[in-house]
């Protein structure tokens, strides 16, 4: 594997994992709605500087510094973070699909007295 292809295949993790964790069943409706719309941000942020390069071009050098191929220095920063975020969005929805039904949101699982 050379290098184009591993920048192509972490570049396309966020748009393929949204897609697929999305459709991921949880018990909670309005929590799954909840991650559903962090998934889908964190997509747009991600995907937002190369739409912008590809509708701002003027010129047929996308990858201009001085034109607006100078949003693409924003993925210094989005790359990292938006995977960070991904990854833990994406161990929420995994963690909520492997919960039954009747536990709570919390992590710690609280013992009952039986009286």
């Amino acid at each position: 594997m050379n290098q184009e292809e591993l920048v192509f295949i972490l570049f396309c993790f966020i748009p393929i994992t949204t897609l697929f964790f999305c459709f991921v069943r949880d018990s909670n409706r309005i929590r799954k709605r909840r991650f559903n719309k962090y998934l889908l941000i964190n997509c747009a942020v991600f995907i937002a500087p190369l739409l912008m390069v590809m509708l701002g071009q003027s010129d047929s050098r996308m990858w201009s510094d001085n034109g607006s191929g100078a949003a693409l220095w924003l993925y210094v920063w989005l790359f990292p973070l938006c995977n960070i975020a991904q990854l833990v969005l994406i161990t929420f929805k995994i963690r909520f699909a492997l919960q039954k039904p009747s536990e709570k949101w919390s992590f710690v699982k609280r013992e009952t007295s039986k009286n």
